[in-house]
């Protein structure tokens, strides 16, 4: 599929050379240098695509107007026609920094190539032209044709592992709470803050953030066991009750905040299940 595609660009960027005007070929060159993500988010990311247009005469030009497909898994995910009224300067003898910028949602992305929902990475490619004149007239036009690649961001998921209680006193409990966070990306998740809120059976038992070492490797996973020292005359008496029983309704929720190559991303998360209540023999 991927050989595919590149032996398509490469026809087109050679029916390109022999069809258009010989001095602008020669004039122009267009070569693709960085590749860069920006705008990273929990939503979708921009892809731009920085290109460098060098100029070897001694006339300046202008980029008058571009079109061009962006291509994922060999369907049109985007297409886009733009005219540039002042025209883009090419400066005679010099080189000129171009930014074509694509912008990704996830969700337009699986709703337009639904394949894509079970990916983790996506190969991409740009393909379509670049329109160039002078001061008096349009010159023709010159193909662009790159590859690229971006990461579909997943969220962490998160599973309730353990309640457990191993001292409980009408005026008090000495319980465990275990958590897992699972890693489905390619890289590691690096965590700077894991704040959380855990609720038993509607009531607020702790509010804080999990200490040590968070980091979450790319595709693994990471059990934080949280102990917890409850004083029934703050938290409610009810809470005997509730502790008392083979189990309960729990729920933890709060926010991870990690750092990535492209951003820092504050991800929410919120899981509510029945849990059995463990109990040391």
């Amino acid at each position: 599929m991927k050989k595919k595609v590149i032996f398509l660009i490469v026809l087109l960027m050679a029916f390109v050379h022999f069809s258009l005007p010989a001095s602008l070929t020669k004039d122009l060159k267009i070569t693709v240098g960085e590749k860069r993500i920006r705008d990273f988010s929990l939503d979708g990311l921009t892809f731009v695509f920085h290109v460098n247009i060098a100029n070897s005469s001694s006339k300046d030009y202008f980029l008058s107007g571009y079109e061009y497909r962006f291509i994922v898994n060999q369907t049109d995910y985007l297409q886009l026609q733009t005219e540039l009224e002042e025209g883009i300067r090419i400066e005679a003898r010099g080189e000129t920094l171009v930014a074509f910028p694509v912008k990704i949602t996830y969700e337009n992305l699986f709703r337009t190539i639904p394949e894509m929902k079970n990916e983790l990475h996506v190969m991409c490619n740009l393909v379509g032209w670049a329109r160039f004149s002078d001061v008096r007239r349009e010159r023709g036009k010159l193909a662009l044709a790159f590859t690229g690649d971006f990461p579909i961001f997943w969220k962490p998921e998160l599973q309730l592992v353990r309640l457990q209680v191993n001292t409980l006193t009408i005026g008090g409990a000495d319980i465990e709470f275990a958590v897992k966070f699972q890693n489905k990306n390619r890289f590691d998740l690096m965590v700077d803050r894991i704040s959380y809120t855990l609720t038993l059976a509607g009531y607020k038992i702790e509010k804080g953030t999990i200490a040590g070492d968070k980091n979450i490797d790319k595709q693994g996973e990471k059990l934080f066991s949280l102990p917890l020292l409850l004083d029934f005359f703050d938290i409610g008496k009810e809470v005997y009750n509730v502790l008392n029983k083979s189990s309960t309704q729990s729920r933890f929720f709060g926010v991870v905040e990690v750092q990535t190559v492209w951003g820092r991303l504050t991800i929410p998360f919120d899981k509510q299940e029945l849990l059995t209540i463990k109990r040391i023999p």
